[in-house]
C-alpha cells in the first residue's frame, strides 16, 4: 500500500493548526553525508544532500545520501508514527519517467569524517533485509522524497540504541537527481513522532477532520490541486472559516 498521500493528510492536519494533534517530537539530523558511488568517495557537503542515477551508456548510481539522527531522548510508544521529512531544494527529472527513492536502514557506526569503507561496514541492515526477502523495512516513494513512514526502522533501532541512520537512493528508468536540504541549513532533515489520530484528536484543538478538508466546497481551488502534485498547503493557504463548522 502506498502511504504517502496519507502521510501527507497528517502533515497538513499538524499544519493548519497552531498545535497539531497530541504531543509531536521534533528531531532534526545531528549528520549527514551524501556518497559518490561512482568514484568511491563521501562527500562531506553539509548543506546539501544529493542523489542521483543515471542511464544509458553510461547507467551507474551515481550518488547515495545517508542521514543520522539521535533518539536517545525519544518516547516512542506501541500506537505512536514517526514521519521523516525532507526540504527538496532541487529535482532534474523527466516527467514520462518511472521515478522512486527508496529509502533503507543503515548502521550507525559512523560520523562525517568517515571515509568509504566505514560505510559499506553498515550497510549489514540492509543485506539483512534482502537476504530474508523483507521489504517491511524499505520504504518508496514516487513523490522526490519529500516524506517517508519509518515508524517500524525508528521503534526497532530504539531497542537497539540511541541513534538511526537512513540510505537514501534514487532509481528511474531515466536520468534523475534530486537535491534536499542538509545539516547546514534552514531546513535540516527532521523526524516527527506523534500519536496516530484518533477520532477524539480529530475533534479536538482545531484540528480539521480528514473528511472536512476533502469534502467541504468552498476550499480553495489552488489546495486541491496542490495536494495533486504532493505539495502540503501552508495554514494561510486555507480558508478556516470555511473549514471549521
Amino acid at each position: 500500500m502506498h502511504k504517502t498521500p496519507i502521510l501527507l493528510v497528517l502533515m497538513v492536519l499538524v499544519g493548519v493548526t497552531s498545535t497539531g494533534f497530541g504531543d509531536t517530537a521534533k528531531i532534526p539530523a545531528s549528520k549527514a553525508i551524501s556518497i559518490d558511488l561512482k568514484n568511491l568517495d563521501v562527500q562531506n557537503n553539509t548543506s546539501i544532500l544529493k542523489f542521483e542515477v543515471q542511464t544509458g551508456e553510461n547507467a551507474s548510481d551515481v550518488s547515495a545520501s545517508i542521514m543520522q539522527f539521535n533518539i536517545s531522548s525519544l518516547n516512542i510508544s506501541d500506537t505512536d508514527i514517526g514521519i521523516l521529512v525532507l526540504k527538496v531544494a532541487n529535482v532534474t527529472k523527466s516527467s514520462n519517467a518511472t521515478n522512486l527513492v527508496v529509502l533503507m536502514p543503515m548502521g550507525s557506526n559512523w560520523d562525517e569524517k568517515s571515509g568509504y569503507l566505514s560505510f559499506i561496514a553498515n550497510i549489514e541492515p540492509i543485506l539483512n533485509l534482502i537476504q530474508k526477502n523483507d521489504i517491511s523495512q524499505m520504504e518508496v516513494s514516487t513523490n522526490d522524497g519529500q516524506v517517508f513512514d519509518v515508524t517500524k526502522i525508528l521503534k526497532e533501532a530504539k531497542t537497539k540504541g540511541d541513534k538511526v541512520s537512513f540510505l537514501l537512493m534514487a532509481f528511474s528508468d531515466k536520468n534523475y537527481s534530486i537535491e534536499f536540504k542538509s545539516t547546514n541549513s534552514d531546513a535540516k532533515p527532521c523526524l516527527l513522532v506523534m500519536p496516530y489520530p484518533s477520532k477524539e484528536n480529530l475533534k479536538t484543538n482545531n484540528t480539521l477532520p480528514v473528511s472536512t478538508l476533502f469534502t467541504s466546497t468552498k476550499m480553495n481551488k489552488g489546495i486541491n490541486t496542490g495536494m495533486n502534485r504532493g505539495i502540503i498547503p501552508k495554514k494561510d493557504q486555507i480558508n478556516e472559516s470555511a473549514l471549521v463548522k
